[in-house]
């Protein structure tokens, strides 16, 4: 009998197809996803810069460095809004991917944390100091922001375990609604495009050099 029941679950769990968020279910150009996660993303960054913003203090002040309050802030609502996975799919799974890859995911930046340790280990700003001070201060943005992530990661989801499931008081988004709502986001990502196209000194500058590189044979 019990070699029976554990078959049983065994194939059950082999002929589960996982959640409705599982990429392997969702369409590679699912427009619903697509267009939630670049809304997502901007919104994303624009919190990221916020955040950097508001917690950089005067250069005569002792400070910790932005990006750890940018990290601590992304993981934990990544972990927040995994451990409300369910609710979040029961409502409407195109959100959840956009609210943890697009969101949580934007928000939290492991490449400018990686940049920020190599420029401390390497005094990439040329301070005149002892060549332990690079090691230290490499190792204090590596210490302080692998414990800020683990802990804020953690602490979402013991947050999330507090909020209770609230599945039951929700109803899947209607089909008419989702298409509005992403018709929306996607306009705010096209209209983002848009505003660094016509007004980004960046995208002009790269457009000249392009453009010089082009017609120097001409």
């Amino acid at each position: 009998m019990v070699k029976t029941d554990l078959k049983s679950e065994v194939e059950l769990q082999e002929n589960d197809p996982g959640p409705p968020s599982n990429p392997l279910l969702l369409p590679i150009f699912d427009f619903q996803v697509l267009s939630l996660l670049a809304a997502g993303s901007i919104f994303a960054c624009l919190a990221r810069l916020g955040l950097t913003a508001l917690f950089t203090a005067p250069v005569q002040a002792e400070q910790v460095f932005p990006l750890v309050w940018v990290q601590g802030t992304g993981c934990f609502l990544y972990g927040l809004i995994v451990r409300k996975q369910k609710q979040f799919e029961a409502f409407w799974p195109a959100l959840y991917v956009a609210l943890r890859v697009g969101f949580a995911g934007g928000i939290a930046t492991f490449a400018t944390w990686q940049l920020q340790s190599f420029q401390a280990f390497s005094n990439f700003q040329g301070v005149d100091q002892p060549g332990i001070k690079y090691a230290t201060t490499g190792l204090s943005q590596l210490f302080t922001t692998v414990c800020t992530t683990f802990f804020s990661l953690h602490f979402g989801r013991h947050v999330g375990d507090h909020l209770g499931d609230f599945r039951h008081r929700i109803k899947p988004i209607k089909p008419l609604l989702a298409n509005l709502i992403s018709v929306a986001a996607m306009g705010c990502w096209l209209a983002a495009l848009l505003i660094f196209l016509l007004t980004s000194d960046y995208y002009s500058r790269g457009r000249n050099e392009i453009l010089k590189l082009y017609m120097k044979d001409i």
